[in-house]
């Protein structure tokens, strides 16, 4: 469903789920009500191609003016959960559970802002919110559980902030305007960032010199509560320097009345994700395209299972010269590593491959391309 340059509009008790792309889709609008809506497992056509990042996922929004997001569920999606893209205005998003998704449950990207996050659940995705070059985001009284180490495509965290290096020009579709955005004015408070298991991280960036330390500078930030069940050295701030709480403080300035500890109740419960309306699963890759060196390339593929059985790997489009290697034949949620190796005869070319996966009736391909080098 798009919803496009319309005003004073209600979506609700609505559900867009199972789409090939996107499920809600909404340009332009203003004055806008979502409530109890649901957008789940969409993007599997997307996901045919190792396609996550493209523009499609559970609901996506750009050009908003005054819209309330309300009790939004988003569960499986092959992308993001919700993603506010360029030009949004006067957002927001309440009492959301966003859970189980590909990349980030939630991205904000590109916005002049405000935009307001609030009693919600952000769970066991790639990323629980990314912020990218996006102005007077307020994050208050939420809650960001397992999210990240997933390893598709995108840099993770609970938190993830990121931006274009030395600002983003966008311009306003109702003046005409053109303002430069930096990820700056951020709050950030009463939050629970809690990770369940290594190689995830509580908080992540990208930003380094002065986008660092602009937003680093006007952040507000109090009565946290971060957690990690295996390090303390959690914090990934500018150029992968991997800090403690105390460290974080130093670095930003900001958030000395947050605590190091895991919350009182764990919250997996309120980010579980509920039964689908049929039993299937999903087959992601970490990547689109694998370059080979001169030990092959191996291709990551995370497997999750929504009530299915046992799924089944096959190969094909295997040129000449290129052999695969599986880690394992079959599982029923987890990865497999599929390592592509060539031989000295095989001709250096950019190849499709499909990976097949079968679990009775139900059959998945991922087709992606490799850069093959002779060994």
């Amino acid at each position: 469903m798009t919803l496009s340059s319309s005003s004073h509009v209600t979506v609700e008790n609505s559900i867009g789920s199972y789409n090939g792309g996107v499920g809600f889709q909404a340009i332009k609008d203003t004055d806008t009500l979502y409530s109890y809506n649901q957008t789940d497992y969409n993007n599997w056509r997307g996901a045919q191609g190792a396609l996550y990042n493209w523009g499609m996922g559970g609901a996506k929004m750009w050009g908003m003016r005054t819209a309330n997001v309300q009790n939004q569920f988003a569960y499986g999606n092959q992308a993001q959960g919700l993603w506010f893209d360029t030009d949004n205005e006067n957002i927001t998003i309440n009492k959301a559970t966003l859970s189980g998704n590909d990349l980030a449950a939630l991205q904000i990207e590109r916005n002049e802002g405000p935009v307001s996050l609030t009693d919600s659940n952000l769970c066991s995705s790639a990323t629980g919110v990314d912020v990218l070059t996006s102005e007077k985001v307020s994050i208050t009284g939420n809650v960001f559980y397992n999210n990240s180490g997933t390893k598709i495509l995108w840099d993770q965290a609970e938190i993830f902030i990121a931006g274009t290096a030395g600002g983003q020009v966008i311009t306003n579709w109702q003046t005409g305007a053109s303002t430069r955005l930096f990820t700056t004015g951020m709050v950030l408070s009463g939050n629970t960032f809690e990770d369940a298991s290594s190689g995830q991280n509580v908080f992540g960036t990208y930003l380094s010199g002065t986008d660092w330390s602009d937003f680093a500078n006007s952040l507000n930030s109090s009565g946290n509560r971060w957690y990690d069940p295996t390090t303390p050295t959690n914090f990934d701030i500018n150029n992968g320097h991997m800090v403690t709480l105390s460290g974080f403080n130093s670095a930003t300035g900001t958030d000395y009345s947050s605590v190091w500890a895991p919350a009182s109740t764990s919250p997996a419960a309120a980010c579980a994700v509920p039964n689908p309306s049929f039993p299937d699963f999903v087959v992601d890759l970490n990547y689109e395209n694998f370059t080979m060196t001169t030990s092959g390339a191996v291709v990551a593929a995370h497997v999750k299972s929504y009530g299915a059985g046992t799924v089944t790997f096959s190969v094909t489009g295997l040129p000449s010269g290129v052999s695969a290697y599986l880690s394992q034949q079959s599982l029923v949620s987890g990865v497999v590593n599929l390592t592509l190796k060539a031989t000295t005869s095989a001709a250096r070319q950019n190849v499709p491959i499909t990976l097949w996966a079968v679990s009775g009736s139900r059959v998945h391909s991922v087709t992606f391309y490799v850069q093959v080098v002779p060994s």
